[in-house]
């Protein structure tokens, strides 16, 4: 199941991570784990500010695909992800808390390489932000999607 978001953690990790060219070293922390409710989670620290942070993911044509229409960072929008036709999704921001929360519900989905097509359909994107010291920690939540799911 991780292997969907394998790619997502890092790459908010490279929209959000301050990378020194100086020190090429990656500060960026990964973890991913299940919830106690078996949702995939996964967290990430940067060296962001929050701010920086929540805008960044709220900007999803960035880190997940240009092949985004409508708008992603306006509550009770909706927009639809596409990619060919092997992942469409259509999401809505249903919670935002400015530098804190963000809440988005997935409407409708369907991939082709999966049995259930519809998988993710009802389950909720949940990214949380916190300042830990000098760093911003995001935790992303895919709520309703568990262990015995294929994706």
């Amino acid at each position: 199941m991780a292997t969907c978001y394998v790619m997502l953690a890092p790459a908010l990790a490279l929209s959000c991570n301050d990378r020194n060219e100086e020190n090429s070293k990656d500060t960026t922390k990964t973890k991913h784990q299940m919830t106690e409710s078996k949702s995939y989670t996964a967290t990430i620290l940067v060296e962001q500010d929050a701010a920086t942070a929540f805008n960044a993911i709220q900007n999803f044509r960035a880190w997940w695909s240009e092949e985004i229409e409508g708008k992603t960072d306006k509550l009770n929008e909706t927009f639809f992800y596409h990619y060919k036709d092997i992942h469409l999704c259509k999401l809505k921001l249903v919670e935002v808390v400015p530098e804190k929360r963000l809440v988005y519900q997935v409407l409708e989905n369907e991939f082709n390489f999966i049995e259930d097509k519809a998988e993710w359909v009802n389950t909720k994107l949940i990214f949380e932000i916190t300042v830990e010291g000098s760093k911003t920690k995001v935790q992303f939540t895919h709520d309703g999607l568990v262990p015995e799911d294929e994706c």
